[in-house]
């Protein structure tokens, strides 16, 4: 149930003026008009949902034809990172032309997939597709056309006023975040995960020489 608090005192009446219109006058000397939409937002709710469900109808369409490249830009303008995460670690890395795809993606989809990317490299779990799509970026566009990109969802932490670009969690906050900022964190993640394949490459030698 929704409230709408727009008197500030008791209400003296509320009035019908027509089957979905109403008019309530109160002690507070104001007089509101209100209109029920309920129906009207029902029906704009199920028309989503309907919407929604076509959509992962066609991306679930285009993995089984293997038609990857439009799976991914549907779930890119769907903002479906789960999903499209989930596909991108559903099979071998070698079964996916990334290249081709990246470099199939419009302005605002690379735009989208690059800051889905840098946020998604905080975990270990995603950071070796993320450095491979990263890689892919990286070394086919110009970095004055990178710079260009709209980062749409990253925060940054600040303490003090001062940004700490050397800490990973400025990821973490409130702050909005430019591309310099977003990058230094992408960086100090991934040093963070190089680090632990480098720990475990060693504690695998020293295994086989013992």
């Amino acid at each position: 149930v929704a409230e709408w608090r727009k008197h500030y005192d008791k209400i003296w009446r509320v009035a019908q003026l027509s089957s979905d219109t109403y008019m309530s006058v109160g002690c507070d000397s104001l007089i509101n008009i209100w209109n029920d939409q309920t129906l009207e937002n029902e029906r704009n709710r199920l028309k989503q949902v309907h919407t929604t469900t076509m959509n992962k109808t066609r991306i679930n369409n285009f993995i089984y034809r293997k038609n990857y490249k439009d799976a991914v830009k549907l779930c890119l303008a769907l903002d479906e990172p789960h999903k499209l995460f989930s596909l991108l670690l559903s099979k071998p890395l070698c079964e996916f032309d990334f290249e081709e795809i990246v470099l199939s993606l419009q302005h605002t989809e690379l735009s989208t997939l690059l800051t889905l990317l840098m946020e998604y490299n905080t975990n270990t779990k995603y950071s070796h597709l993320c450095q491979t799509l990263l890689h892919i970026i990286y070394s086919q566009f110009k970095m004055s056309d990178v710079l260009r990109l709209q980062i749409n969802r990253t925060l940054v932490n600040e303490k003090n006023n001062v940004v700490d670009l050397n800490t990973p969690e400025i990821l973490l906050s409130n702050k909005k975040q430019n591309f310099a900022q977003m990058n230094s964190a992408c960086i100090a993640y991934s040093t963070r995960h190089l680090k632990r394949v480098d720990d475990l490459l060693l504690k695998i030698e020293l295994l086989s020489t013992m």
